[in-house]
């Protein structure tokens, strides 16, 4: 359970996803040891960059843009509560392809 930063697993993967883009990459630049912290982060990252892409090419679809983000939304929530629940046992909980690519960056 050793992190660069001296906050535990259980608090600190959760966290990457409450400020999105900006909380996952500053986890992904401070955190060196735990690969489950880092793969929150890159996960919760690549879900915040894909939402404000697509809401973005979206936007002239004002109800898409916004479904698309009360997607992004509870996909957070989910993946925020599942890496509180899951950091005991450090089960990764994937978001499909997401996950995938989140796992070949650490």
């Amino acid at each position: 359970y050793e992190t660069t930063i001296p906050i535990h697993p259980k608090i600190l993967a959760p966290l990457s996803y409450i400020l999105p883009v900006i909380a996952g990459l500053i986890v992904i630049l401070l955190e060196r040891r735990n690969t489950y912290v880092r793969l929150h982060a890159w996960q919760s990252t690549v879900l915040s960059l894909i939402v404000y892409i697509s809401s973005v090419f979206f936007f002239w679809l004002r109800p898409v843009a916004g479904l698309i983000h009360l997607a992004g939304f509870f996909a957070a929530i989910l993946c925020m509560f599942r890496a509180w629940k899951d950091a005991e046992t450090l089960t990764f909980f994937k978001l499909g392809f997401i996950g995938d690519f989140a796992e070949r960056q650490v």
